[in-house]
Formats: C-alpha cells, sequence, structure tokens
C-alpha cells in the first residue's frame, strides 16, 4: 500500500471499535481523541477507557499520560508514539507508489535490564505487529486496491478527522513546495 495509506492507519480512533473489535477496543475509548498540529507535524492522542476515571480526580490530582497513546507524526514518515513505559518509532519507507516497507522499534529507558522486561517489551512489540499486521495493514491493502481500480476519483475527510486532513494537507504542500525528492 501506498504510504501514507499505512499513517492514515495510525490518526483516528474511531475505526477501533469495528476493526480491533476483539484486540484493542476492550481497552481503548475510540470516541475521543486529542489533535494538535506543530507545523507541518502532528500530535495525536488516543485514550484508555479507564481514562474516565482519572478524569473524576480533582484537576490538580489527574495525570493523563498513563491512560494516553501519544503519537507524533513526524514528516515526510516517521511516527514516535509514547506509550506508557516505552516508546515505539515507526519509519514507513515507500518503496514504489504501491508498497511501503514499515520499520518498528521499541524503545525503552536504559534498554531491557532484566530478562522479564526484555520478555515484557517483546510481547508488547509482538501484539504491536499482530495487530497492525492481521487487521490495520490488510484493510489498507483492501482500500489501495479499491483506489486503484478508480471507481473513487478521490479520497474526502470530514470534520472528524482533523489529523488525516492536516496529514494530507501538509504532505501535499511538501510535495509542491518540493521539499520530497
Amino acid at each position: 500500500m501506498n504510504w501514507k495509506l499505512v499513517l492514515d492507519t495510525f490518526t483516528e480512533s474511531y475505526h477501533i471499535r469495528t476493526l480491533h473489535r476483539e484486540s484493542l477496543a476492550p481497552t481503548f475509548d475510540s470516541t475521543c481523541s486529542i489533535f494538535e498540529p506543530f507545523g507541518s507535524h502532528l500530535l495525536n492522542v488516543g485514550f484508555r477507557k479507564d481514562i474516565h476515571e482519572e478524569l473524576a480526580k480533582p484537576e490538580a490530582e489527574q495525570s493523563l499520560l498513563p491512560y494516553g497513546t501519544v503519537q507524533y507524526f513526524l514528516l515526510p514518515n516517521a511516527m514516535l508514539c509514547h506509550q506508557v513505559d516505552h516508546l515505539e518509532l515507526w519509519r514507513f519507507e515507500p518503496i514504489d507508489v504501491r508498497r511501503t516497507r514499515v520499520f518498528t522499534t521499541v524503545l525503552a529507558d536504559n534498554g531491557p535490564v532484566s530478562e522479564r522486561t526484555e520478555r515484557y517489551l517483546r510481547r508488547n512489540l509482538d501484539l504491536l505487529l499482530e495487530v497492525t499486521g492481521r487487521e490495520d495493514f490488510p484493510l489498507m491493502e483492501q482500500i489501495q486496491r479499491n483506489l486503484d481500480s478508480g471507481a473513487l476519483p478521490e479520497v474526502v475527510y470530514g470534520r472528524i478527522e482533523p489529523a488525516l486532513v492536516h496529514l494530507h494537507e501538509s504532505v501535499d504542500a511538501a510535495l509542491v513546495a518540493g521539499r520530497f525528492s
């Protein structure tokens, strides 16, 4: 699939309730996220379902970070994702217009210091790759085939997809300005 479709996979959370019905939906809230652009880049934060318990506390006592997945999209082709106790670095290398090589790295503070920590991080990476490889990427490949058919002349993003709109407007502006070669 095109590298922009791979990025699209991560820019909204409403697909979690249907596509990830059994894998992620029991844990993550697919009804809310925070989007903030910074230049051509963007920040997107999704939340766990138990965030509502934290929000019931007085504001001064709230800590949202343990309940969020914080994603920094760094154009043209990377995303840094902060999970509760580690980082994921995703890099997307376009091979051609319909193929993308994806590199995923898990980063932890001071590296794995014990076998237990290493097993825990490996399980996280395995789950991440299983969900994207079994659920997200096959759907994006199907979308790529549908786009290739020519039946859909353009893709229009809606008001509930501000991160997608910003991402694609930024990519388009960079291409027009000749910043990607």
